[in-house]
């Protein structure tokens, strides 16, 4: 069917699992997590109305779509790591929402993030990446000092560069 994306699964794959379970003696693959922590990113209680969420509940899965920007690109001779900053975001199919600028959450794609959304390691900083797919509520906090917020952990998704999709076509 034309136009239906791909989703790539963000779960570590059992190669990595046993390789990080290795790097760390004498920890098991049960006590490695199952998806990268960089995929991970919380949400304050300032975007929540704009959003729309609610009560929400740990465990819930999410449909989300974001705009992030390259806020930094480390090219290394093992691989390539990506940390870019959302800027818009949207859940489950809302409008857009423009995030306030100061509690931007960030995300952070290594090699292996790459290789899952054949993501191309030539980004720059500044390039504008479109992230969709599906996140799960790993958790929500209500802090006296910082206020609301929920962490999303990103589960599945696909990823486009637009500024190389615009030099592409």
């Amino acid at each position: 069917m034309a136009g239906m994306r791909r989703f790539a699964s963000m779960a570590h794959s059992d190669d990595e699992l046993f390789d990080m379970a290795k790097a760390r003696a004498g920890i098991s693959n049960d006590d490695v997590p199952e998806y990268p922590p960089g995929m991970r990113f919380t949400i304050h209680e300032a975007d929540f109305e704009a959003l729309g969420i609610g009560d929400v509940q740990p465990g819930a899965n999410v449909r989300f779509a974001a705009f992030a920007r390259a806020t930094s690109v480390n090219r290394r001779t093992d691989g390539c790591r990506i940390e870019a900053q959302i800027e818009m975001l949207s859940l489950d199919e809302g409008e857009f929402v423009d995030l306030e600028e100061e509690m931007r959450p960030s995300i952070c794609l290594n090699e292996h993030d790459h290789e899952r959304l054949d993501l191309d390691e030539d980004a720059q900083r500044g390039d504008m990446l479109h992230l969709i797919g599906t996140a799960r509520v790993e958790s929500t906090d209500d802090n006296r000092y910082m206020g609301r917020s929920v962490s999303l952990q990103i589960i599945e998704a696909d990823v486009e560069d637009e500024d190389q999709e615009g030099e592409d076509g």
